[in-house]
């Protein structure tokens, strides 16, 4: 549940409840709604999970009226009811209702007496749907009114409305979609909407709340009509309301970095291949002169972690071409066996790290190798050839937030500080950390240098990296 909680966070902690409102069976009360989060159920005050189901029933407070151009059928107040149920959701979805029908007795043509109204195989008067089922929507970019959007349960058939004894005897199929809007305050006992004028859009729960279309309601072809108003109540009585999820609670310091791809935190048996590319050139420095590398690509394997431990990424290569003096033209660089222009990092591991002392709000990756990241050769420039060893620390943007892609910053001046959770001080201080009191223990990385000359290597710049399957992932404390 934890990692279904976080994977919604869409951005940085907001405070405080950001919508309280009743659904199709309860009142919505508004406030400002978090920028992405669904509407949800609350049943007394908690949140209804995946799975969990409430009974429902509603009964009509003012006559119901289905209206197209040419002709008008209205059900009288108290004369309809519906059941079905409320469904849960994870913190990712907006709640739902299914097995919902809607039965109304007295149901006639406004105007024509004679005609006796049905559906198949009910009485003269009686009017059954097909199954139904809704979802909570958002009417409004702001979440700050909700809707439910009512449509069948298969198909586009509600029902075929069959009028007998008049002149105009027909069956009228009725079919596509409705949604209703909801009223304020929670309470046992709350009002749905249905507007003379149709309802015809909502707004997405993504981040950019795109509005959506309804596929108006027709009845035998023609445009039509719902309106009314219900009154909603749970079977048991207890108070419903509809609200966007809560801004998941500062994660414990104690917990550790790890990779989570599609709203589950990537176990330790479990990895997922990645790209990474440039779009501005980035900045390599040896000594006195500084390259820029146009053209880079970054790939390997992100790997999955136990439970409070940190994650990793493996075989790891950076290759760039193109790379150039910034200000000497005669000088050119390569990787040992490379084409001149063009470096390749011998293959690197790393691991996922906090980049602040007491805070999961920055994080990124050290990255080093084995051996040596990569050994360069130079003509035109002397004195910068040899191997390049030390540690890349990269920081990672952003956190707690599943995106398709994510921003590796190599900043100038580098990072050189990080901190992990150690298993025990000891192991801490083995590798000459300072074990802080909040139990982090900070350390020190490698700074980049070449060969025996020890001359001082950047590389600064950034990347966007995403997964190769296209999933949403992100660095979330777990």
């Amino acid at each position: 549940m934890i990692s279904k909680i976080r994977s919604i966070k869409r951005g940085l902690r907001m405070l405080g409840l950001s919508l309280i409102a009743v659904g199709a069976v309860g009142a919505l009360g508004a406030s400002a709604a978090a920028a992405s989060s669904p509407p949800q159920w609350m049943v007394d005050g908690a949140y209804l999970g995946a799975g969990q189901t409430k009974a429902f029933t509603a009964t009509n407070t003012s006559p119901l009226v289905l209206k197209t151009a040419s002709i008008t059928f209205t059900a009288p107040t108290s004369s309809c009811t519906q059941t079905g149920e409320i469904e849960g959701s994870s913190f990712a979805g907006p709640g739902t209702k299914k097995n919902v029908v809607l039965s109304c007795q007295n149901f006639a043509v406004e105007g024509a007496k004679a005609c006796v109204v049905n559906t198949a195989g009910a009485e003269g008067g009686t009017v059954t749907t097909n199954s139904l089922k809704s979802t909570l929507v958002w009417l409004n970019q702001t979440g700050e009114a909700a809707g439910d959007l009512l449509e069948p349960t298969s198909g586009t058939s509600w029902a075929t409305l069959v009028v007998s004894g008049c002149a105009l005897a027909n069956k009228y199929p009725l079919e596509n979609a409705v949604l209703d809007e909801l009223s304020t305050g929670e309470s046992t006992t709350g009002q749905i909407d249905l507007p003379s004028t149709p309802i015809l859009s909502y707004y997405d729960n993504e981040s950019t709340r795109a509005k959506q279309s309804v596929t108006q309601l027709k009845l035998k072809a023609a445009k039509a009509t719902l309106s009314g108003k219900f009154a909603y109540s749970l079977a048991g009585g207890e108070a419903v309301a509809v609200a966007s999820p809560p801004p998941p609670a500062l994660p414990p310091l104690g917990i550790s970095p790890r990779w989570n791809v599609a709203g589950k935190f990537l176990a330790s048996t479990e990895t997922r291949t990645f790209t990474a590319t440039n779009a501005k050139s980035l900045l390599l420095g040896i000594g006195a002169y500084t390259f820029e590398m146009p053209t880079c690509t970054q790939s390997g394997k992100i790997v999955g972690s136990d439970p409070e431990r940190p994650g990793a990424e493996k075989e790891v290569t950076l290759s760039c071409t193109g790379v150039t003096a910034a200000s000497v033209p005669t000088c050119q660089i390569r990787s040992t066996g490379q084409p001149w222009g063009t470096i390749v990092t011998e293959p690197l591991s790393s691991k996922l790290v906090w980049l602040s002392s007491n805070s999961t709000a920055r994080a990124g990756e050290v990255l080093s190798s084995k051996s040596v990241l990569t050994t360069v050769e130079t003509t035109g420039c002397s004195g910068i050839s040899g191997p390049i060893n030390g540690d890349l620390i990269v920081e990672m943007t952003p956190v707690e937030i599943s995106e398709t892609t994510a921003t590796l910053s190599l900043p100038s001046p580098m990072l050189t500080k990080y901190w992990e959770y150690p298993e025990s001080k000891s192991s801490c201080e083995a590798a000459k950390g300072v074990f802080l009191a909040n139990g982090r223990c900070e350390l020190t990385g490698q700074s980049l240098k070449l060969g025996s000359t020890l001359l001082s290597v950047t590389l600064s710049g950034s990347m966007s990296s995403s997964l190769n399957s296209g999933a949403l992932f992100g660095v979330f404390a777990g």
